[in-house]
């Protein structure tokens, strides 16, 4: 849903979890917090979009040395050198998860 809606934006700017598709004049279908918000599952507790399309997540059932709730953050960028046309975004994990090598 992120790079959809940075496809139909061009920008990453209006791609935050609160803005609908039908919010922003020549969106089109894209719902960024119901999308993510979906992603509860076994070890999601919890999804949400941040400014600029960041995704965070938390996890559940998950403990490591007495330490849980481990989250992971996806941070999107544009692809620089692309042609306004041909952009595209590049993903880039941080995050306590990926700090424990759980994700």
């Amino acid at each position: 849903q992120v790079e959809l809606c940075y496809f139909d934006q061009g920008k990453l700017d209006n791609c935050t979890g609160t803005n609908k598709a039908t919010d922003i004049e020549g969106a089109s279908g894209w719902n960024l917090e119901t999308a993510v918000g979906a992603a509860k599952s076994k070890y999601v507790e919890s999804a949400s979009i941040g400014d600029n399309g960041v995704i965070t997540m938390t996890s559940k059932n998950i403990t490591v040395g007495g330490q849980s709730g481990f989250t992971l953050v996806l941070t999107p960028e544009e692809e620089s050198g692309a042609s306004t046309t041909d952009k595209a975004l590049n993903w880039t994990a941080s995050g306590t998860c990926k700090e424990q090598d759980l994700c």
